[in-house]
C-alpha cells in the first residue's frame, strides 16, 4: 500500500456498544409534558453526557441531537427522557460510523477551509442552532469542480446560537461570524 493511498479510519463502536438507555414504567413514560424528579433529572443527564462525549469525539451525526438535548436539562420533562433514549439507540445503530483521514491532503501546500450552516427556528423555545465544520483539503477544491475532493475533519461543533435571532439569514450570518 503506498502512503497516498493509505487513510487513517476512526470509529467509536465499542463505546456506541456500551451506551445504555434508562429505563421508565409505562405509566410514567405516559405523562410525557410532566417534570421529571430530582433522581429522574440525574439519569437524563447521565444519557446525554454519553451522547455529548460521542457526538463531540468521533460522530458528528449526534452532535446536534446531543446538544439539543443539553438545553433541556434547566426544566427536562418525561418526553426528553424518551428522547435520550431514543438518540442512545440511534447512536447504537450508527455503531460503525467512521472518520476517515486521508493522507492524501498534502501538508505542504493544503488549505483549510470552513463550512457553517444554521436552522433558524428548530429549538423548542425558539432559539437556532449553528454548527460548523473546519476542514484540512488540497488547494484544488477551490477550483469548485465536481470532481470529489479528499478532506480531512479538523473539527465540528454544533450548538445553540447564544441569542434569539429573527430570521434564516440572521442565523446564517450569526453562525458564519
Amino acid at each position: 500500500q503506498s502512503y497516498d493511498d493509505y487513510a487513517i479510519d476512526v470509529t467509536m463502536a465499542r463505546y456506541a456498544d456500551n451506551l445504555e438507555t434508562a429505563a421508565m414504567s409505562r405509566s410514567r413514560r405516559a405523562e410525557e409534558e410532566s417534570l421529571l424528579s430530582v433522581p429522574e433529572q440525574r439519569t437524563l443527564r447521565g444519557l446525554g453526557g454519553q451522547v455529548q462525549w460521542l457526538g463531540r469525539q468521533g460522530n458528528p451525526n449526534l452532535a446536534f441531537r446531543a446538544s439539543r438535548l443539553a438545553g433541556k436539562y434547566k426544566a427536562p420533562r418525561v418526553k426528553d427522557f424518551k428522547e435520550a433514549n431514543s438518540i442512545i439507540r440511534y447512536a447504537k445503530k450508527g455503531r460503525d460510523f467512521k472518520l476517515r483521514f486521508s493522507a492524501k491532503v498534502d501538508i505542504e501546500t493544503a488549505a483549510v477551509i470552513g463550512a457553517v450552516d444554521a436552522a433558524f427556528d428548530n429549538l423548542d423555545d425558539g432559539g437556532s442552532q449553528r454548527g460548523h465544520y473546519l476542514l484540512l483539503c488540497n488547494p484544488e477544491i477551490l477550483d469548485c469542480t465536481d470532481e470529489l475532493q479528499d478532506v480531512s475533519v479538523l473539527e465540528w461543533v454544533s450548538n445553540r446560537i447564544k441569542r434569539k435571532v429573527r430570521s434564516t439569514l440572521a442565523a446564517e450570518g450569526y453562525s458564519m461570524g
